[in-house]
């Protein structure tokens, strides 16, 4: 029978969305009924709720979504109850022309569930891109249901289920990005950091991130841009060019979706080169470019819808990488938020200070459901102080363990930021990598923020360092080597690896197949020792002891800047000596 339950919707233009009830009636046929886990805020809901994609109002928010099939109707196969699934807003049909000649990314006839969810007075509902997944359940067509591998945190799945996947798409399937080539992505959002992160799993050899916000650079090169354009100050083609040495990038990638910046990406490809517009413009945009100049330049001008992914194809791989640490789709989730959270984060985005929020409903997980485990991040900015200088600096802060319960890793500089991604789990303990001060001081806020006691851990050869930040508090509890901690199911052994710092420390969890190295090991070699308290031929000692043994695969989330793996670094130790500190 039908179901009534709590969703978010936008009743007419630019008023407040909303929590309401909405009636979900039984799937029909080739329809699915699905538990919402987890749900992104994407500007596109922001669009909805302004009238800016069509004026059928009310409509039911929120697209980008992961959870459970609770139910299906007559004829469904491809799913069943119980069922891991990200949903999409392209169930393909499978006839149309585009799917006869073998292309169904380019499908010409999708499809939504041919049921309306309604008002509890019978008022019809228009979800967001025919999925209204900012709701406890939400009815589709079994073909929006992808199923992925259940291992995955909801929160991270869901977002394939548009932006990032867009992003993704556009370097990977449209753009064709492959090993070496030059990439300039315009516009560092959600959508632009995507596109980055895909044009570095493709193998660009040099990635090149442009926007006019200096705090979107900086997390552009978390996930991979090489080099940064301040386009607020610097003519970005010139620049562009001046980095590809005088030709412009082979792959353009404009995520912003104005004339302006496609004229900017059009004239800072290389001859023969592609541009790919993913960011959407509005209707009454224009563009004039000299018809010769197209001609002349050769290559492709090419858009990117959903970024030309086929879900069933995409989805799957996409979520493999990430269980596998090679893509970092949990960088995007900022925070986690409830159902009434969805009017403050349409602000926060507006702003620019997320990537995204997302709506985690509590609702749907049960004290039976397995725990989903895995790692996040987010990436803060401040400052780094010792022997009497100062470093602007981005340090990376990992959360780590199950949608209930984390731990948190080196918090640094913003405790309400890293109070936000944490969301409604319980915080078992602040782990510090040792006790430099951009890696614990957010610590003693972060932990007076909960109402139960929150242990602040740090290994007590690094108390000299720690008191610099706290002169009167103390940590609460030593970090041993070898011993072991446990959040849920994940379990992180203490790897006691002096030399950046006396009291350092890596947590290797093998289950994850991943080590967090603090400031001991990064991409390119070890940790500096320049500074006092630091000595390079202890580092080398720790590292060839205790890093180095792991696995190749092992990958090493590092204190700042990018992940790397254990085999990638191992042939270089000979290199690093004879470099020195």
């Amino acid at each position: 029978m039908p179901q009534e339950v709590s969703a978010v919707i936008a009743r007419e233009r630019n008023a407040p969305v909303e929590v309401t009830t909405i009636v979900v009636p039984d799937p029909g046929p080739g329809e699915a009924v699905v538990a919402v886990q987890a749900c992104g805020v994407c500007h596109t809901d922001l669009h909805y709720r302004e009238g800016g994609i069509s004026d059928e109002y009310p409509f039911l928010l929120g697209h980008e979504a992961a959870g459970v099939v609770e139910s299906v109707g007559e004829g469904v196969t491809d799913v069943a109850p119980g069922d891991f699934v990200v949903l999409n807003w392209r169930a393909v049909c499978g006839t149309c022309r585009a799917c006869a000649r073998g292309r169904p990314w380019y499908c010409f006839d999708t499809h939504n569930a041919a049921q309306k969810m309604t008002l509890l007075d019978g008022t019809e509902l228009t979800p967001a891109l025919g999925i209204g997944a900012f709701a406890e359940k939400t009815l589709v067509a079994s073909g929006q249901c992808t199923k992925v591998d259940p291992r995955a945190d909801p929160a991270v799945a869901g977002l394939l289920g548009c932006g990032i996947m867009a992003g993704l798409g556009a370097a990977i399937n449209t753009g064709g990005v492959s090993r070496g080539d030059s990439v300039a992505v315009i516009g560092c959002g959600g959508v632009g950091d995507a596109a980055i992160a895909g044009a570095a799993l493709a193998g660009a050899g040099r990635i090149i991130a442009v926007d006019i916000d200096d705090r979107k650079l900086q997390t552009a090169r978390r996930f991979g841009a090489t080099h940064t354009v301040d386009s607020s100050g610097t003519d970005p083609v010139a620049a562009i060019r001046e980095l590809t040495g005088g030709n412009g990038a082979d792959v353009v990638i404009e995520a912003v979706g104005r004339p302006e910046t496609y004229e900017q990406a059009f004239y800072a490809r290389d001859l023969a080169g592609t541009v790919v517009l993913v960011g959407v413009p509005t209707p009454e945009m224009r563009i004039d470019l000299p018809l010769l100049d197209v001609f002349g330049r050769g290559g492709s001008l090419k858009s990117s819808w959903y970024g030309d992914c086929l879900p069933s194809r995409d989805f799957p791989m996409l979520i493999d990488l990430y269980l596998q640490g090679r893509l970092d789709l949990a960088g995007f989730v900022t925070e986690r938020i409830p159902l009434d959270g969805v009017e403050e984060a349409f602000a926060r985005m507006h702003r620019g200070d997320v990537l995204r929020s997302v709506v985690v409903d509590a609702a749907n997980r049960t004290a039976t459901d397995p725990p989903v485990a895995g790692v996040e991040s987010l990436v803060t900015s401040g400052v780094f102080a010792l022997d009497g200088g100062e470093w602007e600096v981005d340090n990376n802060v990992w959360i780590v363990g199950d949608d209930r319960r984390a731990i948190v890793i080196d918090p640094a500089h913003d405790h309400e930021a890293i109070a936000r991604a944490l969301g409604d789990r319980e915080l078992m303990a602040i782990v510090c990598t040792h006790a430099h001060n951009d890696h614990v001081n957010a610590a003693a806020a972060l932990a007076d923020l909960s109402d139960a006691p929150v242990p602040i851990m740090l290994h007590p050869d690094d108390a000299v360092l720690w008191h610099q930040t706290y002169p009167d508090r103390e940590p609460d509890g030593p970090l041993v080597h070898g011993e072991v901690l446990q959040v849920g199911e994940v379990e992180l052994k203490v790897l006691h690896t002096p030399g950046h710092a006396p009291g350092a420390v890596c947590l290797y969890a093998p289950k994850l197949g991943v080590v967090f190295s603090g400031d001991t090991l990064f991409q390119g070699g070890p940790g500096a020792t320049g500074r006092s308290y630091s000595d390079f031929p202890t580092i080398i000692d720790s590292i060839r002891e205790h890093l180095l043994p792991l696995s190749d695969d092992t990958v090493v989330y590092t204190g700042h800047g990018p992940a790397t793996t254990i085999g990638a670094e191992r042939p270089h130790l000979a290199e690093w000596i004879e470099r020195g500190h």
